[in-house]
């Protein structure tokens, strides 16, 4: 019965235009929406995904309607036959009350309410109290770290299928049929939301030695460094735009006045309209910093003033610390063109980057940590050959055993 009625429905190629301006009750008046709820298809999945993703629907009013329906999960034990029939009955006399009273939202809520107790006493359903979205920072909570050790580039789909990406570079690019990987389409839609029509999350994981550029579906580019994680949803709200970042990225946001971009950290929130930015935000360094190259940038720390940066500024935070100063803004973004540019900067800062960088264990003594050094990398160069050239113009000493390497001070 549930299938023959999706194929009719779809088969007649429902407008989605039909419920563009659809209250929570004319949901609920809906035979297909109430239908696709309790027994979802791919198709009817899909339908209610484009609907949310192309901001065709009210999703505060969809929400209410689904959460009345939809605000739980299915038992281990499938319902039967029988009782999908008795509880579908049940369900379209109840909607045809409703048509006929048309009463207010509460006595709807309360009808609803008793469709919901017929769900439970067939064992179909058990509550669960929300269903709204979640929020970035819970979602990320709820998403499973990569192991960091993996050698490969690690694209985890909202489905949390896993595409293993194999090279030192990937290019990874939403558009409107898909994905596209180093300019191969794939065959992964970028539909692919939860079943429940909740926001859905995809995670980039670049382990260290790799890197990796993530195009966006709203035209933003990220290049993203070694040793990298970034979350972001499948589609952006209608509202904002926010993803999360644990790592080294540089950013150029695709401008759009009424919808701004939002980058969370551990501890800062980036807001933008249109600009160009990196930021270095590993979690487990003890130095972040944000460097600004155009566009304007607001910074939000855990209970901080909001700090307003201007181009060739650099915004620093390191042990509840925060400075602003203005700085040379090719030393920071050049690692995406393979370079490395340092001005007095703290030898054990740059041998942790370059460690990220190579995919290489470097360890080094506390006198060696803090010695500054100037210069400039070609990161193309073998990692041997770049330790033997700062050995030359300083007072160090490098020995590789293993394939990992140990720095010391003369």
């Amino acid at each position: 019965m549930c299938e023959e009625y999706f194929r009719d429905m779809l088969s007649d190629k429902l407008e989605y235009e039909k419920y563009k301006f659809y209250s929570a009750e004319e949901f609920l008046q809906d035979d297909f929406f109430i239908q696709s709820m309790i027994h979802p298809s791919d198709d009817s999945v899909l339908f209610w995904n484009e609907a949310i993703a192309q901001d065709i629907i009210d999703k505060e009013e969809y929400a209410v309607a689904h959460l009345f329906i939809c605000s739980s999960q299915e038992k281990r034990e499938r319902i039967t036959q029988e009782e999908m029939f008795d509880l579908w009955e049940d369900i379209e006399l109840r909607n045809k009350d409703f048509l006929k009273k048309k009463e207010q939202r509460l006595n709807i809520y309360y009808s609803i309410s008793a469709v919901i107790a017929v769900l439970l006493a067939c064992g179909f359903l058990f509550f669960q109290p929300i269903f709204f979205p979640l929020d970035l920072r819970s979602a990320i909570e709820h998403i499973d770290v990569v192991d960091s050790t993996s050698s490969d580039i690690k694209l985890i789909l909202a489905d949390n299928k896993t595409l293993s990406l194999v090279g030192q570079e990937a290019d990874i690019l939403y558009n409107e049929k898909g994905i596209e990987i180093n300019n191969q389409e794939t065959d992964i839609k970028n539909t692919q939301l939860t079943s429940r029509g909740a926001i859905a999350y995809n995670q980039l994981v670049v382990p260290v030695g790799k890197r990796s550029m993530l195009t966006l579906t709203d035209g933003s580019k990220i290049w993203v460094n070694s040793g990298t994680r970034v979350v972001y949803p499948v589609f952006f709200d209608k509202k904002k735009r926010e993803v999360f970042v644990d790592g080294e990225i540089f950013l150029d946001v695709y401008p759009m006045k009424r919808k701004p971009f939002i980058v969370k950290t551990k501890d800062h929130q980036l807001e933008v309209l249109g600009t160009s930015f990196n930021l270095t935000a590993y979690e487990r360094d003890t130095v972040q910093n944000i460097v600004l190259v155009s566009g304007s940038l607001k910074v939000k720390s855990q209970n901080k003033k909001e700090i307003v940066l201007s181009p060739n500024e650099m915004y620093t935070y390191s042990n509840g610390i925060r400075q602003v100063k203005t700085i040379n803004v090719e030393e920071y973004i050049s690692w995406r063109n393979g370079i490395y540019q340092y001005q007095s900067e703290q030898l054990g800062i740059i041998l942790t980057r370059l460690s990220r960088y190579y995919g290489k264990e470097i360890n080094y003594t506390d006198d060696v940590s803090h010695l500054r050094f100037s210069g400039k990398l070609d990161l193309k160069d073998d990692l041997s050959v770049i330790l033997k050239g700062i050995a030359t113009t300083a007072p160090i000493a490098y020995e590789s055993r293993s394939g990992k390497y140990m720095i010391s001070k003369k």
